[in-house]
């Protein structure tokens, strides 16, 4: 089984919130968080869809995330994202990052709700891009969201991992539906109250999961731990992974 990178200028922009709210506000800002989907596709150029998670750990500090995708990356603007977001007033530090599409890897054959196809009978097991798919139809109800820096030395190595290993591990797990990777392009974060927990990590990949996943609320190794992945894992020079549903 192979998967090929695509030729578009699609991405993914995301938007992660850290709230800093108190309790007594919390209430108000879930109402405007709720809203922001809406807001952004009709407010920030180049935005063609945008659906908001929460995090399935109430530990993790980026609570709430807000994924948009764009058919031409170079239209949508990580600048003007974040003073669009600040400007809702919603309370919190924002991470806003630029990805550009890298690989997606989908098993699924039915072209209406998929980025990758099967063209030709003698293709039969081999998993290609289809440009005309770039945006999804349907939006997973569980993701986990990889985001990885891997060693000045390292990223052939992180890239070769997942094609030839963990994009088929990850395939096996229950409900899984597809693995979208894409590479960080541009980022901004809010100034006010500091930039914890915002480190710059180039690496993105986003599972996504149907009805039926067993996840939990927090990210786990994938048994078997082969030696390839334990060498990815400690060569990386950061790593941070959470779970996300739909809220």
């Amino acid at each position: 089984m192979r998967s090929s990178s695509p030729t578009t200028s699609a991405g993914v922009l995301l938007a992660f919130l850290q709230p800093i709210s108190t309790e007594s506000d919390e209430a108000s800002a879930n109402e405007k968080i709720d809203l922001l989907p809406t807001a952004i596709t009709a407010n920030v150029l180049g935005i063609k869809t945008a659906r908001q998670y929460r995090a399935a750990n109430i530990e993790y500090k980026k609570r709430h995330l807000v994924i948009c995708e764009t058919e031409d990356l170079a239209r949508a603007n990580v600048k003007q994202m974040l003073k669009f977001l600040e400007g809702e007033n919603i309370g919190g530090k924002w991470d806003i990052r630029a990805y550009r599409e890298v690989e997606i890897f989908d098993l699924e054959k039915s072209s209406s709700t998929s980025f990758l196809c099967h063209s030709r009978p003698e293709d039969e097991g081999t998993v290609k891009y289809c440009p005309l798919l770039t945006v999804r139809i349907e939006a997973a109800e569980t993701i986990m969201v990889a985001l990885m820096q891997p060693s000045p030395a390292g990223a052939a190595d992180l890239d070769a991992w997942y094609r030839e290993e963990h994009n088929q591990q990850m395939s096996e797990q229950p409900s899984w539906l597809r693995t979208c990777r894409y590479s960080l392009v541009s980022q901004q974060t809010s100034t006010s109250g500091g930039s914890e927990g915002f480190q710059e990590l180039s690496f993105l990949a986003i599972h996504e999961f149907g009805e039926g996943e067993q996840l939990g609320d927090s990210v786990k190794a994938l048994e078997p731990i082969s030696e390839w992945t334990m060498k990815v894992m400690k060569d990386a020079v950061g790593i941070d992974a959470a779970i996300y549903r739909r809220t």
